[in-house]
């Protein structure tokens, strides 16, 4: 939830966290205690970016990782108004420099549920435009494009779950920021 100030607020097992739009975080899940974070490095061999770019994995390039700070494909910023609709920027550039965002790609290697990736930030294009909703005493980050919110693979808080996006509210799409000094 975020103030008029542009300070949002995302409660995480009681704890307030602040944070401004702009400001260097994590995506921790909260679906369980000691939460991974959503990584779109190779944590997986098959899966991933790089810098060579993404796989463009059926199911997904976004996977939990352990937090890791020094992590560029961990790291992320809000660009645009966290009350309304932003785009989730991440700390890694493609080979010619340019910001990457979170991208809601297609796939039909599972159901309702569709693959994540970075691509070339573009803050006209809906599949990588986001909302944050409260939820649980948690956030929900859900793409306008397509009205799918990242989620965890069957809630499992494990290294190398898939990290894609998927439709409704649960516990399976539970993240808040974890704030990163930059």
């Amino acid at each position: 939830v975020c103030n008029s100030a542009g300070v949002c607020n995302c409660a995480s097992f009681g704890t307030t966290i602040h944070f401004r739009t702009g400001d260097v975080m994590h995506l921790k899940y909260m679906g369980a205690e000691n939460g991974l974070c959503v990584s779109f490095g190779q944590g997986r061999p098959d899966a991933g970016c790089g810098s060579q770019g993404c796989t463009g994995h059926e199911s997904s390039d976004a996977t939990l990782q352990n937090c890791d700070t020094t992590d560029q494909y961990q790291l992320f910023k809000a660009m645009g108004d966290m009350r309304e609709v932003f785009l989730l920027s991440s700390a890694a550039t493609d080979s010619n420099g340019r910001d990457l965002c979170v991208y809601v790609g297609t796939s039909d290697d599972h159901g309702q549920c569709e693959p994540m990736t970075l691509a070339v930030c573009d803050a006209e294009d809906q599949r990588q435009q986001f909302r944050a909703e409260a939820y649980d005493g948690s956030t929900v980050w859900r793409n306008v494009g397509t009205g799918l919110a990242i989620d965890v693979n069957s809630y499992a808080n494990r290294v190398d779950n898939w990290v894609w996006a998927c439709p409704g509210s649960n516990n399976a799409k539970k993240f808040d920021v974890l704030a990163v000094s930059d």
